[in-house]
């Protein structure tokens, strides 16, 4: 009997392997009402929307380090037909340094994590191991499996410790490594813009009043680059909670693309926020030359 199509779960791409924060927050925003599939990079995860999988889970900032790079230069190009930003999931972050059975603080040599991982622990690292060489890995679980295969035990990985329940022969030296004790990162849900997602698997506190929020991605006219101000003033009384830039990718040097989230004033509709959004992007591209301009909303969600 074939199954039903209807009663087959999502599915999820996440960057893996199994056990990363990433995969971990998930896990804690959809529980059982997803199926996930593991990749080896934040890319790999993106561009699997609207092929094996029906939505991407991906880190977008962190409270300490800033931006998630590869994933903002993604967004530089995506198309909101097809990765539409739908939620997003906050998750504290606590490191852990872990080590193969039997390997001595001494004999560490390297330490391996992913980017993001090894720059909130630097504090930790030039203090504790100001000798060891850091490796990026792709993921902070990727790092950990390396270290479980290091026939010399010279070397440690920056994970959670998930991983060393993930895998009995690695241990934990540390824990809660990270410079700052609040080590948040932001994750954003994909999908294409009409799919039905999933419920959380934990609803925010009743007293909450719902925020709705957008990001805008503005590439402005040669002309207009540096002046940026301009275009946050265009979008005012919109309040603006977070502004990132990258390079455009254009043929002109040095212009900038922006990515700009927006968050309602509070206790409006759905349909109210989606007006006052329609209306700070008319008057955006009503004052930027629009044939050489770019503005796009990248997603609309609730936190």
């Amino acid at each position: 009997m074939t199954a039903d199509p209807s009663l087959e779960k999502p599915s999820l791409a996440y960057l893996g392997p199994e056990g990363t924060y990433t995969h971990q927050a998930a896990n804690d925003y959809f529980g059982e009402s997803v199926s996930y599939i593991s990749c080896q990079t934040i890319a790999s995860a993106f561009h699997a929307l609207g092929g094996s999988a029906d939505i991407a889970f991906l880190p977008i900032e962190n409270s300490t380090h800033g931006g998630v790079i590869e994933t903002l230069d993604l967004l530089r190009l995506a198309s909101p037909d097809n990765h539409f930003i739908r939620g997003e999931a906050v998750a504290a972050i606590s490191h852990c340094l872990v080590a193969k059975k039997g390997t001595k603080w001494e004999n560490i040599q390297t330490v391996l994590s992913h980017e993001q991982a090894l720059g909130q622990c630097s504090a930790f690292l030039r203090d504790r191991l100001p000798s060891a060489r850091l490796v990026k890995a792709v993921s902070t679980a990727a790092a950990a499996q390396q270290v479980l295969h290091d026939s010399t035990s010279t070397s440690a990985a920056i994970c959670s410790s998930l991983c060393t329940k993930l895998n009995p022969d690695l241990v934990l030296l540390a824990q809660n490594i990270q410079d700052s004790a609040a080590n948040v990162t932001r994750f954003i849900i994909l999908s294409a813009p009409h799919a039905t997602l999933p419920s959380p698997a934990t609803s925010p506190p009743s007293h909450e009043t719902p925020r709705y929020r957008a990001m805008l991605r503005i590439t402005p006219p040669p002309a207009s680059t540096g002046r940026s101000g301009d275009i946050f003033a265009a979008l005012q009384p919109l309040a603006l909670t977070r502004v990132d830039r990258r390079p455009s990718l254009s043929p002109t040097p040095f212009q900038d693309t922006y990515f700009i989230t927006v968050q309602d004033s509070g206790a409006i509709s759905e349909l109210e926020w989606k007006n006052e959004l329609d209306a700070g992007v008319n008057r955006l591209v009503t004052s930027l030359p629009l044939e050489k301009a770019d503005c796009s909303i990248l997603g609309i969600w609730r936190t």
